[in-house]
């Protein structure tokens, strides 16, 4: 862990449904790490957009009230069979896509985006039990491929400078 790492306490941790523009006014303006920049400009720029076109929900990660991340997710159907599953029907398979996951810089290492992902598995399987949901699917940037292998995800293929990965509901 770097030096401006921050030390957090985990219980006062809150996800919460992002609501007003006001909540994404001045967020994220200290990031300076150029491989997250793109996701601290889609935040700013399309996280409320998104969600008014209801394409997408984003959530908000706070600690002690102040914002520290954001989820972003959709649904999907995926056009693979997931490993594990059978697909015997002409339906495609649904998904929670985890379209975005962002952390800030001096929070990373806490166990925070462990938590992230606890809640996105917590929305797919309520999709599950309302509609059908074969899991969650995201796309990585490489440097967090690890991260979410230790989380249970399987690789299903590289594109570009992205891997494609998928966690099959139990």
């Amino acid at each position: 862990m770097a030096d401006s790492t921050q030390i957090i306490n985990l219980a006062s941790i809150q996800i919460a449904p992002l609501e007003t523009k006001a909540q994404i006014r001045g967020a994220f303006a200290n990031e300076s790490d150029p491989d997250y920049q793109h996701l601290v400009g889609w935040f700013k720029t399309q996280a409320f957009i998104a969600q008014r076109e209801r394409k997408s929900k984003t959530y908000l990660i706070t600690h002690d009230g102040s914002l520290i991340g954001y989820i972003n997710i959709s649904t999907v159907a995926i056009e693979f069979t997931p490993p594990g599953l059978a697909n015997t029907t002409s339906h495609d398979p649904q998904a929670v896509l985890m379209g975005k996951l962002f952390i800030s810089e001096t929070c990373r290492g806490n166990g925070i985006g462990r938590i992230a992902v606890q809640f996105v598995i917590g929305v797919a399987l309520k999709m599950n039990e309302l509609t059908g949901c074969a899991g969650i699917l995201l796309h990585s940037h490489p440097s967090a491929v690890e991260f979410y292998e230790h989380m249970g995800f399987v690789h299903i293929e590289n594109v570009e400078n992205e891997s494609t990965m998928f966690f099959k509901l139990p």
